[in-house]
């Protein structure tokens, strides 16, 4: 568990669900390696001295840096995580679908404004030496088909929500591909509700939570900042050992 906290809806702050991050063991030290020298600026850091640690930490709750470092390490790939939602009252699928997807497309949007009047669009894919390789598209068409898809898994007959109390889990592989989870009816096991292959997707839900200036759930955010914190001042590769 990275971090968690209450996502709450309109100006009474209404709870919806409790959501929490996280990670694959395995992968820990990928993620400890990315922050450490994304903040230390050198390939053959380990850890953050506290001064270090303290910039990471304002950079992971600052709008527009927090975009820019979580996008990166999220389309490196290469960390397994979940996002896992427990209701605090019964919830249909068309309103956590709607509310994703309106994320999902805010963001789009403000990516292909940006990519339109900056000479150097964001995000652009780079290499080892920082030549430019790729600059990424949000109006091609698989990037409508895959929010298609993405509506769909959470649509159809029988599909209505999830009950108060009970399990919906969005799983994110190696590669970024999405899977949804959703706990049976009789509270064990999981009924896999569909996938999506575009990593875009999966991307974009997961900065939802953790980058920009709004976040679906502001506590979630400094949990998972605060989970980040643990693992940043020890050397990369001995979180993974204590956890296991």
């Amino acid at each position: 568990l990275l971090g968690l906290g209450v996502r709450t809806v309109s100006f009474l702050s209404i709870q919806v669900y409790v959501v929490g991050l996280y990670i694959a063991t395995p992968d820990i030290a990928a993620l400890q390696s990315r922050l450490v020298r994304r903040v230390a600026g050198t390939e053959t850091a380990s850890a953050l001295v506290p001064s270090e640690k303290e910039q990471l930490k304002r950079m992971l709750l600052d709008g527009e840096v927090s975009e820019e470092i979580w996008d990166t390490v999220l389309r490196d790939g290469g960390i397994r995580s979940v996002i896992r939602i427990v209701p605090t009252r019964n919830t249909d699928f068309a309103h956590l679908r709607d509310g994703w997807v309106r994320g999902i497309t805010a963001r789009s949007q403000e990516r292909a404004r940006r990519n339109a009047v900056a000479p150097a669009p964001f995000p652009a894919t780079a290499t080892a030496s920082g030549e430019e390789t790729t600059r990424e598209s949000y109006d091609d068409v698989g990037f409508g088909q895959a929010i298609g898809t993405f509506k769909a898994v959470f649509g159809g007959a029988g599909r209505k929500g999830v009950d108060k109390g009970k399990v919906l889990m969005l799983e994110r592989d190696a590669t970024g591909v999405l899977s949804a989870w959703v706990q049976g009816k009789d509270g064990e096991g999981y009924v896999k509700m569909g996938e999506v292959a575009d990593e875009r997707i999966s991307r974009f839900v997961w900065l939802g939570y953790l980058a920009g200036k709004n976040v679906a759930s502001e506590a979630a955010r400094r949990s998972v900042v605060e989970g980040v914190m643990g693992f940043v001042e020890r050397p990369v590769g001995t979180v993974e050992i204590q956890v296991v």
